[in-house]
């Protein structure tokens, strides 16, 4: 389980610039891994894709519409790690 924290605070930094995004902070191998399953899933449709849409739709930039869809694909690889940890414990 501290695994699983140690990721999550790696891929949530509290420390945020003026625009609010996140600096350049934690795992950079982690974070490239979630830029290219980012700017795959734009690419070739689907969930990511109309996500993406609806946020550029909001107003938002690409770039700030490409930062949601990462965070959006971060809080999922979390969760599934959060569930994978409790069934590992649970056996």
């Amino acid at each position: 389980m501290r695994f699983v924290r140690r990721i999550r605070n790696q891929l949530l930094s509290d420390t945020h610039r003026e625009n609010g995004s996140a600096l350049q902070r934690g795992n950079r191998h982690l974070n490239f891994a979630i830029h290219i399953a980012a700017v795959v899933q734009i690419r070739t449709g689907g969930e990511g894709r109309v996500f993406y849409d609806r946020k550029i739709a909001e107003g938002k930039s690409n770039k700030e519409a490409i930062r949601s869809l990462k965070r959006r694909i971060s809080d999922r690889v979390y969760s599934h790690l959060v569930a994978d940890a409790k069934r590992a414990a649970a056996n």
